[in-house]
């Protein structure tokens, strides 16, 4: 057993770096700290992004057509899979476009929560001045959850742009006028 403390920013960067953990297969991560085990395959690594719902997951892990991926582990909201590297490339999803629409969905819904969160502040900002200092407080609360959100948001976006092939934004403007 091996375990290794390492935190990550991005998520392509992190799935290089497992891939590259050569002689060792990772058995369990909570996003920071990594336990692995000795092997004598190399594997490839993909996360993949759910909403905490085991029952999601578990659709997940149904609809994967290739029997040569493995579920590692899943902390958070990511799930982690590996392939043995002399079996392939590792896509959990056959299709990207189904994981790029997965993630701008959720920065779509980051994004409306972090302008709520900026009304929020802004009205917060309004009473302090009338009434009293105490919604000062609340109202820095509300700006530095808006910019948590919008924080995350970019990250959303970053990452399903590492999936978009050029076509995708435009992909979802056709399926949305179709519905």
């Amino acid at each position: 057993m091996r375990k290794i403390t390492k935190l990550f920013i991005n998520i392509k960067t992190e799935q290089d770096w497992l891939a590259r953990q050569k002689g060792w297969k990772l058995v369990k991560t909570n996003g920071v700290r990594y336990i692995f085990e000795e092997c004598s395959c190399e594997y490839n690594y993909e996360y993949i992004y759910f909403d905490k719902s085991k029952k999601e997951l578990e659709g997940i892990r149904n609809q994967i057509i290739d029997r040569d991926i493995e579920f590692v582990c899943h902390s958070s909201s990511w799930a982690l899979f590996r392939k043995n590297a002399a079996k392939g490339e590792i896509h959990v999803y056959a299709d990207n476009y189904i994981k790029y629409k997965i993630l701008m969905k959720k920065y779509n819904t980051y994004m409306a929560l972090g302008a709520c969160y900026l009304c929020l502040g802004s009205s917060q900002t309004a009473v302090a001045s009338t009434v009293n200092g105490y919604f000062r407080l609340s109202s820095i609360l509300f700006y530095l959850c808006s910019f948590l959100f919008f924080m995350t948001s970019y990250c959303f976006k970053k990452y399903s742009l590492e999936y978009d092939d050029g076509s995708y934004a435009g992909r979802m403007k056709k399926e949305k006028r179709g519905k």
